[in-house]
């Protein structure tokens, strides 16, 4: 049996967990396409980002679950990949 490891916690100022999210860009080795929805399960605050401000290091890092995909939490690195579903 395979052990998943993610975290339920929220950062200070990420996105909400519960929050609804859409994948906007594409990059290699990606399993989802443009258009594919997401909930925001967990956040984290990436250490370099805040270590480092200003540097090109994305701040957050969340960890969705896509909607073909429930039960199994994915990390996404929040470098314009997603972005919130506007309400």
């Amino acid at each position: 049996m395979k052990s998943i490891f993610y975290v339920t916690k929220e950062a200070p100022g990420a996105w909400k967990n519960g929050s609804r999210v859409v994948k906007v860009r594409v990059g290699p080795g990606d399993a989802h396409a443009v258009g594919a929805l997401a909930t925001v399960v967990g956040s984290v605050l990436n250490l370099k980002a805040w270590i480092e401000p200003g540097t090109a290091q994305p701040r957050y890092s969340y960890f969705v679950e896509w909607d073909d995909m429930p039960g199994k939490p994915t990390l996404v690195v929040d470098n314009g990949r997603i972005e919130l579903v506007a309400k």
